[in-house]
């Protein structure tokens, strides 16, 4: 049987037994959120950071940390069982896969065996509620790292906090309104989920889209090109996800950049242009994938070849391979999102009650971010590579290429004539 869950009528009880501090602050309800966290007295707070208006304090005891697990499987074996029972090691395969593997490791340990499974057991709706509740209530801490911690995570999310949280060094959060920041009685706190989070990830993350956020970006996979025949090789040294980030410029930002890749520059090079892979036998005796530029290991360096590049003499060659690459991968997105049915086309589908209306209008809202972002980037795109074929290298080199062609055409076209000389 479940566990009965507490009415949000009784944080204040089990604040007070959990030595969480509130002061001058309740839960209540917040139109379009849900539960929130609202001044029950005008709160004024000083322009001086080191002496901000502290709101909560949550004491180190209940962060829940990787540390916190990893000390909690020294004093409890059932739980340490489950952990060495390997449930937890398939992140990345899909939550579906994760729970069958959890339920398959935890079968044969009779403690785990009858809390989850025997009785009213565990579902796949139980784990997808769970992968929620830590993605939308994950917060990374300096000290703690990646942590869950009780009563803060009421905190809704604005564009425009109100309050932060920080680390104290025994380990306890605590929740201070911003400095020189004043939130009137009944008015709700709130705190910032990331300023650099995409449309995307927060809808991903927290379940909305914020329509205050400025940040206007996504991130696209790579895929490397079919016939490189350094293409496994580049991946196996870069040693990370191959993507490409890009953003919407708003106005006369000069100092923004359209897009950002680790990835493209590497992928854009070949033997030709002076990259090589070898395998070198370190101190150990191991045999090494290595990589070279210019006859020079720069294997550490993989993921940041565009400082690399920088003096090379056709270093505009290789901006043009790239950003070539970011812009096909930008106009088949975009391709993408207009092939996707509309809002009008599922209409049918939401009067049927198959999928919800609201689902929806939020999936139309990210299309509508991305189209305009993805149009930006286009653009941009098209007016950098203008800029970058006009280049004195770039146009020395296409130079060098057509006068290459026509030697090998002259050739050609000799080659029938000295093919009918006899020689003998």
């Amino acid at each position: 049987m479940a566990p009965p869950q507490l009415s949000i009528d009784t944080l204040p009880t089990w604040a007070t037994l959990q030595d969480v501090k509130l002061q001058h602050v309740g839960i209540r309800h917040i139109e379009g959120k849900g539960y929130g966290l609202a001044a029950e007295k005008e709160l004024i707070a000083s322009q001086d950071v080191n002496d901000a208006t502290e709101i909560m304090r949550i004491p180190a005891a209940l962060v829940l940390s990787g540390e916190a697990v990893g000390d909690y499987t020294k004093v409890d074996q059932h739980f340490k069982q489950l952990i060495e029972a390997d449930a937890l090691e398939a992140k990345t395969a899909a939550l579906e896969n994760e729970f069958h593997k959890l339920r398959d490791s935890s079968a044969a340990l009779p403690f785990w065996n009858n809390f989850l499974w025997e009785v009213n057991g565990a579902t796949l709706a139980d784990w997808l509620l769970a992968d929620a509740w830590y993605r939308s209530r994950c917060l990374e801490l300096p000290q703690a790292s990646h942590a869950m911690v009780p009563a803060l995570d009421m905190v809704n999310h604005s564009a425009s906090a109100t309050a932060y949280y920080e680390e104290e060094t025994s380990g306890s959060v605590s929740l201070r309104i911003r400095p020189g920041t004043t939130v009137p009685v009944g008015e709700e706190i709130n705190i910032s989920y990331g300023d650099s989070k995409s449309a995307a990830e927060m809808l991903f993350s927290y379940g909305f889209i914020d329509p205050d956020c400025k940040t206007r970006q996504l991130t696209l996979h790579l895929e490397s090109f079919p016939d490189d025949p350094l293409a496994m090789a580049k991946q196996r040294v870069f040693g990370e996800a191959p993507v490409v980030t890009l953003r919407q410029i708003e106005g006369d930002e000069s100092s923004g950049k359209a897009w950002e890749s680790s990835f493209v520059y590497l992928m854009c090079l070949n033997e030709e242009d002076g990259l090589d892979f070898r395998i070198l036998q370190d101190d150990a005796g191991d045999r090494q994938l290595r990589l070279f530029w210019q006859e020079e290991d720069v294997t550490e360096q993989a993921n940041d070849f565009e400082t690399l590049l920088q003096d090379h003499p056709l270093q505009a060659l290789f901006q043009l391979r790239a950003v070539s690459v970011v812009q096909e991968r930008a106009a088949s997105q975009l391709e993408k999102l207009e092939a996707a049915p509309s809002g009008s086309q599922l209409e049918p589908l939401v009067a049927a009650e198959i999928i919800d209306e609201e689902h929806v209008n939020v999936v139309s809202t990210l299309k509508d971010i991305e189209r305009t972002v993805l149009e930006a980037v286009v653009a941009e795109l098209e007016e950098e590579k203008s800029r970058l074929v006009e280049h004195e290298s770039v146009v020395a080199y296409f130079g060098s290429m057509e006068d290459d062609q026509n030697e090998l055409a002259q050739d050609d076209t000799w080659a029938p004539a000295n093919d009918e000389v006899d020689f003998s």
